[in-house]
C-alpha cells in the first residue's frame, strides 16, 4: 500500500509533482515507519523495499521546417 501511495504521488491534482518533492514524502515516511517500528505498531518497516519510479521520457519529433522558424 505504501509503494501505491508513493506511484500516486505523480497524479496529484493533474499535476505531475518534483522528483525531489516525492523523495521528500518518501524520506519523511520512512522515517515515520521506522519510529512506529521502533515503538512495536508495526512488525516490519513498510518502507524499506519502497523506491521513487522513474518517469519515462518522452521524445517528440518536430517538422525540420517548424525547426527552421526557431
Amino acid at each position: 500500500m505504501y509503494q501505491a501511495a508513493l506511484d500516486n504521488l505523480k497524479k496529484r491534482n493533474g499535476q505531475n509533482l518534483a522528483r525531489s518533492t516525492k523523495e521528500g514524502v518518501h524520506t519523511t515516511g520512512k522515517m515515520i515507519f521506522k519510529m512506529a517500528t521502533r515503538k512495536k505498531f508495526f512488525k516490519d518497516d513498510p518502507t524499506k523495499f519502497a523506491y521513487i519510479k522513474k518517469e519515462q521520457e518522452v521524445i517528440v519529433e518536430r517538422n525540420k521546417e517548424e525547426l527552421a522558424l526557431f
